[in-house]
């Protein structure tokens, strides 16, 4: 994953105040980590999970500021 797409979870490279498009980017995370179980690739499948917790962890983080 590059730098490009972790900074679309910032909302950095947004300049509009919407939420960035996280779930196409969970979407295709979750279809990728379904691939890395059936082909047994230990290091993505790790990676992907490791992506998919930061994701959901930004999202709590942002509900939590915004109350």
């Amino acid at each position: 994953m590059s730098l490009s797409k972790l900074s679309l979870l910032d909302g950095a490279a947004s300049p509009v105040s919407s939420p960035p498009p996280t779930s196409a980017l969970k979407a295709r995370l979750t279809q990728d980590m379904k691939a890395a179980m059936v082909s047994k690739d230990k290091t993505k499948l790790a990676a992907i999970r490791a992506i998919l917790t930061a994701v959901k962890q930004k999202e709590v983080d942002n509900r939590v500021e915004q109350r």
